[in-house]
């Protein structure tokens, strides 16, 4: 099981993605009360804080094939949390803590790691956001 996408889709709605396979999305009923849908659109919970519907989420999602190796203990890069912040301007955070932005300039993205936007570095661009996302992910500088 690899790394979630959150991936804004209206100003209140947020759509979870684990490599191409839609997990669910989560929408914001008011300011204090979080919704969690499955795929199927059901309603499976209902949370107070954003980031307790990603973790509900996640723990909904169904279990890999038997076959398959998993690792014993949880990942704490498991949640993704991206925020726009400008309109071509988005921040990603993993585990609350802030690794790049991306920015959006014509028909690329770019990934621009770090903890502040004015102490950002270029770490590459991309076509697809998805793709600016996963590198600021995979970056192993501790910011």
């Amino acid at each position: 099981m690899g790394a979630v996408i959150w991936k804004r889709i209206d100003a209140d709605r947020w759509m979870g993605d684990d490599g191409g396979r839609p997990l669910g999305e989560i929408v914001e009923a008011d300011p204090h009360r979080f919704l969690l849908r499955n795929e199927a659109g059901a309603e499976i919970g209902s949370y107070l804080t954003l980031r307790d519907a990603q973790r509900g989420l996640l723990a909904e999602r169904p279990a890999p094939p038997a076959d398959v190796r998993t690792e014993t203990a949880p990942r704490r890069e498991d949640v993704l949390d991206i925020d726009q912040i400008g309109p071509d301007l988005a921040r990603v955070r993993v585990d609350l803590h802030t690794v790049g932005f991306v920015r959006k300039v014509g028909r690329v993205h770019v990934a621009l790691g770090g903890p502040t936007l004015h102490l950002a570095v270029e770490e590459g661009q991309f076509y697809f956001f998805a793709d600016a996302v996963r590198c600021l992910r995979s970056l192993k500088r501790e910011y």
